[in-house]
């Protein structure tokens, strides 16, 4: 499909698979200077480019057509049938480790600490293992596994103590009870 007409200086067309667009460049009143009568054109323009051509116009004359044509192709497409299958291959397996090392070094252990953390919360008793954990470890993950297994073992201290207060408490009651019966 073109567009042209006599009023617009622009033309586009879609064709089989390309898209072309033509712009006219219009001469101005400031072009004319050197492109208009050579009698008045710079002695430069002339002593290089002589005085046959490129002379004569007028504002409003078309002094040329810029013209760009484009593939209908969309970038993905042309990405793709650059890289071949071959390629999208060792991409793809030079991924996998960096995929398998998150995995193991990230995900699996905050899934472990998030567990621990979980049932800790639920007053349950569970193990979180820091053997293999160094002391002072820069390792974000290490540090948050070491805090855990605090938390773990001040929970379990401090729900020792509150039976331990627990069952003196109920001790004092059944000797205030005892007491008051006796009396």
């Amino acid at each position: 499909m073109a567009v042209a007409d006599k009023q617009r200086i622009d033309y586009s067309e879609f064709s089989g698979d390309t898209y072309r667009y033509a712009k006219a460049v219009i001469h101005k009143e400031s072009c004319i200077a050197c492109h208009g009568d050579p009698a008045k054109a710079p002695v430069d323009v002339l002593t290089r480019y002589g005085n046959e051509r490129g002379f004569g116009f007028k504002t409003g004359d078309v002094a040329g057509v810029i013209s760009v044509t484009l593939p209908k192709r969309s970038v993905f497409e042309r990405t793709f049938s650059l890289i071949n299958a071959a390629e999208m291959t060792v991409i793809f397996l030079s991924i996998l480790p960096m995929l398998w090392f998150i995995r193991r070094a990230i995900i699996l252990p905050i899934r472990e600490i998030t567990h621990a953390a979980d049932e800790i919360s639920r007053g349950k008793d569970v193990h979180v293992d820091v053997t293999d954990t160094v002391a002072g470890s820069k390792n974000e993950i290490h540090t948050l596994k070491i805090a855990t297994a605090r938390m773990r073992n001040s929970f379990i201290i401090a729900l020792r103590k509150m039976r331990e207060a627990r069952s003196q408490t109920d001790k004092l009651k059944q000797h205030i009870a005892n007491k008051d019966k006796s009396d």
